[in-house]
């Protein structure tokens, strides 16, 4: 439930951006269905399995993620893709180690025990450039598997909630000493099946994903491990993506007038 309401937190977010580029879609060229060139929106849903330096910080985990896309007549796709990272699987059974009493509870401000949760929260922008290799191309240009690559930003931390209880060891900017933030350069490849039909209504993609993610700490102080954290991280999630497709195409006009 914890999950669902981060993601109420940001949906706003989503669903601004395909509104703001949907404007854009006014410049596409008439029968655009037909030539293979259409400007577009995805939304997707992603389910990851993490590997390398991320494995010793997080579990499985998912994502939601929108991208404004542009595909030209030779089959490559372009596109920007902003995706929110959540999950409630954090592997740091020492983080509050400092915090907990002799009997391993960690009490508020009043000497009641807390009831703490520890989630995963990120994000990531990338820019990316995918090759669709049409099955049929005489039956439909835009169908078939697609290969692609991506660049770009990931951010990642442990997100600290504790609700009725105060306290301040772990409140304010103390909580910077415990929640692990570090991010740096992303990378992404992607191989699957894509899918733009005729009626414009069956539009997707299925495809597997893989990340990696070259990253390091941003807090200058761990209060738990009573050092700084300077390891370079090799941060890896390989996963599975779907993908709903919104082509965005300019309508024909179907009334002519003759002075």
């Amino acid at each position: 439930m914890r999950s669902l309401k981060a993601i109420a937190q940001y949906r706003f977010y989503f669903l601004c951006i395909p509104i703001i580029f949907s404007q854009i879609s006014v410049a596409q060229e008439a029968n655009s269905v037909e030539s293979g060139k259409y400007f577009g929106t995805a939304f997707s849903f992603s389910t990851y399995v993490p590997g390398g330096d991320l494995a010793d910080r997080f579990g499985s985990h998912f994502s939601l993620s929108v991208a404004p896309q542009f595909k030209i007549k030779k089959n490559f796709i372009f596109s920007a893709n902003a995706q929110f990272l959540f999950g409630n699987d954090v592997k740091q059974p020492n983080l509050l180690n400092e915090l907990r009493s002799e009997r391993g509870e960690v009490l508020d401000e009043d000497g009641q025990i807390a009831n703490i949760l520890l989630f995963q929260r990120g994000y990531s922008i990338t820019l990316r450039v995918e090759k669709l290799f049409a099955v049929n191309k005489a039956k439909n240009i835009n169908s078939g598997f697609i290969v692609g690559f991506g660049a770009g930003f990931l951010q990642h931390k442990i997100r600290i909630e504790h609700q009725n209880n105060r306290i301040p060891q772990i409140e304010n900017g103390y909580i910077k000493g415990y929640d692990r933030l570090s991010n740096g350069l992303l990378l992404e490849q992607n191989i699957g099946y894509y899918h733009v039909s005729k009626s414009k209504l069956a539009n997707f993609k299925v495809e597997l994903v893989l990340n990696q993610g070259f990253t390091e700490s941003r807090r200058d102080y761990n209060f738990d491990d009573n050092a700084k954290d300077d390891t370079q991280r090799l941060d890896l999630f390989t996963g599975v993506r779907f993908t709903w497709l919104l082509p965005l195409y300019r309508r024909m006009a179907n009334e002519y007038y003759i002075n």
